[in-house]
């Protein structure tokens, strides 16, 4: 995330066309999920790129337009790359930094609700009901089938018989860019094994089932390696091309093997970060980071059976959100520790947003920043009895529960 300045330079350009359906994408569709202020600050962007092309401006004349203070819009733009609507480079000066944001297109409504990651993302935020409300916004009217067809062609009306020399367009728009989110997951990799191990050559499926292959490995956190076994079992070459594989059948059997880490913990994208010491919080947080989510939640519960709530939010958390199982399980630890026990899915997924556009990935590292957000809120806000009970509980995890914790958590991992 970015670490914004009032005195830092920035420019904007709009790199690719934006009309009104797109606005109504950005307000129906992605404000649920990047918030009100991630669309505003698109929108002033894109209403003020050629202001700023003629003279750049200082971000704190956004900080006064929307009204937002410097690490709102911080995790605003954080928001909007995410979700690949801005691309930011960067030129850092002795005084201040000079921003160059590239604004693009959102999905269009047919591609969004197709997509893997932000349809099931919209379904998350407003729940399957609001979801069909929202897709019916984009249908259009069927064609009408009555009467004969008497449309004049094209030929007729022209004529085109013009003869036309070479035209200059080299500084004409280039039309509609959408950027797609980042992922990890190496596709030439992926083909490779593919091909090599399971004789399955890259012609043998199409760009979107290879892009919806890609997505579910960035959704459930897998490696190519997996993905290149998963495909082959899901594989049915008697299929016309773009059908060949069963991405149902992929996607419940990627599931399946989340449950089973045993199986699938040698190909998880998440690095393993293991710190050195024999104190109690030290075996904890190496634990954190070894452990599934579910057997860490698990051994939190005495070793029995999670919710399936819980198991569902868990999910969400590797697949939708892409936090580590170290990030995830220190931020279920300490949720439960500073929310009386109580895993509020809002609440988790709120935190985890900022966990994930901060990039941490290890256990350490989010308590710490979780431990650091306490203090600074009990700094600037006024908390609450019942609220200021369950944030001290941190404090009063003794050494023998935290001993037994251990215990049970390194009995789930051998």
């Amino acid at each position: 995330m970015q670490k914004l300045n009032g005195n830092d330079i920035y420019e904007a350009r709009v790199v690719s066309l934006i009309n009104d359906i797109d606005i109504k994408t950005l307000t129906l569709l992605y404000q649920p999920f990047i918030g009100h202020l991630s669309v505003a600050l698109f929108l002033t962007l894109k209403e003020t790129s050629l202001l700023n092309q003629a003279k750049p401006r200082k971000v704190e004349f956004l900080t006064k337009q929307l009204d937002a203070s410097l690490l709102d819009l911080a995790i605003a733009f954080s928001r909007l790359e995410a979700v690949g609507l801005v691309k930011t480079r960067q030129i850092k000066e002795k005084r201040y930094n000079y921003y160059f944001y590239e604004l693009y297109a959102p999905f269009e409504p047919k591609a969004f609700f197709e997509d893997v990651i932000f349809s099931k993302l919209l379904v998350q935020y407003v729940g399957s009901e609001t979801y069909t409300e929202l897709s019916r916004a984009f249908m259009v009217d069927a064609s009408f089938s009555e009467g004969e067809d008497i449309t004049s062609t094209f030929t007729e009306v022209f004529n085109p018989t013009l003869e036309l020399g070479d035209l200059n367009i080299k500084h004409f728009s280039s039309g509609r860019k959408t950027k797609d989110i980042a992922i990890s997951f190496n596709t030439d990799r992926f083909l490779t094994i593919l091909k090599d191990k399971y004789l399955i050559s890259e012609s043998s499926l199409d760009e979107k089932e290879i892009s919806h292959i890609e997505r579910l490995a960035t959704f459930y956190h897998f490696d190519e390696e997996l993905l290149a076994s998963q495909v082959s079992i899901a594989f049915e070459p008697s299929k016309r091309k773009g059908e060949k594989v069963d991405l149902s059948k992929l996607s419940f059997n990627l599931k399946t093997l989340v449950e089973y880490p045993n199986v699938s913990k040698k190909h998880r994208q998440s690095k393993s970060s293991q710190l050195k010491g024999d104190s109690l919080n030290t075996q904890l947080i190496n634990l954190m980071e070894t452990l599934s989510p579910p057997r860490f939640l698990s051994a939190q519960m005495n070793n029995h059976e999670i919710p399936r709530s819980d198991a569902i939010l868990l999910e969400n958390l590797a697949i939708k959100t892409g936090l580590t199982n170290g990030a995830i399980n220190a931020l279920v630890f300490w949720v439960l520790v500073n929310n009386n026990q109580q895993l509020a899915s809002n609440y988790v997924e709120k935190i985890a947003g900022s966990i994930k556009r901060l990039e941490l990935e290890s256990a350490a590292d989010v308590l710490d920043y979780l431990e650091e957000s306490k203090k600074e809120a009990k700094k600037n806000t006024k908390v609450s009895k019942k609220t200021k009970k369950a944030k001290e509980e941190l404090d009063e995890v003794s050494d023998e529960d935290m001993d037994a914790l251990i215990k049970r958590m390194e009995k789930l991992n051998k």
